[in-house]
């Protein structure tokens, strides 16, 4: 069972992304608790560290593909080598022993007929299927949850929001296209969009929200949309969904979201936004989604999984002492490392070794024509040979009928019966067009005498 398995050509696709998967998740895994240990890494480092979790989560595929259809690896397992009989000469095949070539199909079984076998590898095929239907269908469930709340929404009509969002967004090419919404039963605000993106806030907003908090509130997702989140969202689900056989992919995910909320916070704050205001801000909107905490496929100013209690306190850190974001290129060499450990750590497949049979010596052509003796000499051997097969295929049959063997056993024995025929036929009409072509000497008439 395992032996069939292994032998099915998706299986190294799937061990090299997992292992390349495993090592990048984990070095990304160790950059971020490193950067976490000291709080000054942690409030800089914040773009090095989601730059880390999507390569980690979407290289494996690409440098997947490279390593498996490259044939790239820096050492090879062996490969148990086969006689390849489907290259082989037919008549090769046939000189060979026929015990030989039927011992291989052999195989002791019932009477009645072929004993059921289960396909491996589809099974395996049928657990990936089902696997990615689970994940699509508690993805499906998120974005029900999210059309309910975003239906009926409306363009945003209050004046100080408006004026705020323009504000906000003038100057800025990515966020052109970016329009403001009123949604009635949306709790939290919201980034919608791939590709023109849309900023839903809740109508309690503009009633609830001093101005500074709500100046806050329309930064923070401005940030989402200038940077795409919801796209990057949507594109590491997919991921975490068609390889959920890997469970660091969640992890992976989850770490994208908090550093993309994060970030936002922090391009909030670049924008002239007070830090004081946006903890206040998150706190209060906090509360209203105290007695719904279902998540949400796009990013949402407090929703699950934020740690809005850790983002508080980075803002009221900010305000303290702010610090410079650092992008550390010297990350990307530290996941180029982990990449060139993946890659060796995943064996390739050494080359299958093809036994094939000795090709018969030939003489080099010689000038002078074969005595017709000899060909026919050769010819009797050769349908000797013939006759010894038949004769071996008919001691066979007979040994067979004291055995139970299996149809294929039977199927594959009737066709190498049908083999030698269909040789000794060729072998028959060669020998008769030969003699055919054999050039006649001219008949000498007797001189006679004038």
């Amino acid at each position: 069972m395992l032996a069939e398995l292994l032998r099915h050509p998706l299986v190294p696709w799937i061990a090299t992304y997992f292992a390349h998967s495993t090592i990048l998740c984990a070095a990304a895994w160790g950059f971020d608790l490193w950067t976490r240990a000291h709080p000054a890494r942690e409030r800089t480092l914040g773009p090095a560290r989601e730059r880390l979790w999507r390569l980690a989560l979407f290289l494996p595929l690409v440098s997947t593909f490279v390593q498996c259809a490259g044939g790239i690896s820096l050492w090879h397992l062996p490969q148990e080598s086969r006689a390849a009989l489907s290259a082989a000469n037919p008549l090769t095949l046939l000189t060979a022993p026929a015990f030989e070539l039927a011992r291989e199909s052999a195989a002791p079984g019932p009477a009645a007929g072929v004993p059921f076998q289960v396909s491996w590898p589809l099974v395996a095929l049928a657990l990936w299927i089902g696997g990615v239907l689970c994940a699509a269908l508690l993805w499906a469930r998120e974005w029900q949850a999210l059309g309910r709340a975003v239906r009926g929404l409306s363009p945003c009509e209050d004046p100080g929001l408006l004026e705020d969002f323009e504000a906000l967004r003038a100057g800025d090419p990515a966020l052109a296209s970016a329009s403001l919404h009123v949604g009635r039963h949306v709790l939290v605000p919201l980034t919608l969009g791939w590709t023109r993106m849309r900023v839903v806030v809740p109508e309690r907003a503009a009633r609830e929200l001093d101005f500074d908090e709500r100046r806050a509130m329309l930064a923070h997702e401005l940030a989402h949309a200038r940077r795409r989140d919801p796209l990057w969202i949507s594109a590491a689900r997919v991921v975490e969904g068609l390889c959920f056989f890997q469970p660091l992919n969640r992890l992976a995910r989850i770490k994208l979201q908090d550093e993309a909320e994060f970030l936002a916070d922090r391009w909030a704050i670049g924008r002239g936004v007070e830090p004081l205001a946006l903890a206040s801000c998150l706190t209060e909107v906090a509360g209203w989604i105290v007695s719904s905490r279902r998540a949400l496929p796009v990013p949402s100013m407090a929703a699950r999984g934020a740690r809005l209690t850790r983002r508080v306190e980075r803002l009221l850190e900010e305000r303290r002492a702010p610090l410079p974001l650092r992008s550390a290129p010297w990350s990307l060499a530290f996941l180029a490392l982990a990449l060139g450990s993946a890659a060796a750590a995943v064996p390739g497949r050494a080359e299958r070794s093809v036994e094939t049979p000795d090709a018969p010596v030939t003489a080099e052509p010689s000038a002078e024509r074969p005595a017709p003796v000899a060909a026919a000499s050769e010819s009797d051997d050769l349908a000797g040979q013939f006759e010894v097969l038949a004769h071996e295929l008919d001691t066979l049959a007979d040994d067979a009928e004291e055995r139970v063997l299996s149809a294929d056993w039977h199927r594959r024995f009737a066709a190498l019966r049908t083999r030698l025929e269909n040789l000794q036929a060729s072998h028959a009409q060669l020998l008769e067009l030969a003699q055919r072509a054999q050039p006649t000497e001219p008949e000498v008439e007797p001189l006679t005498d004038p």
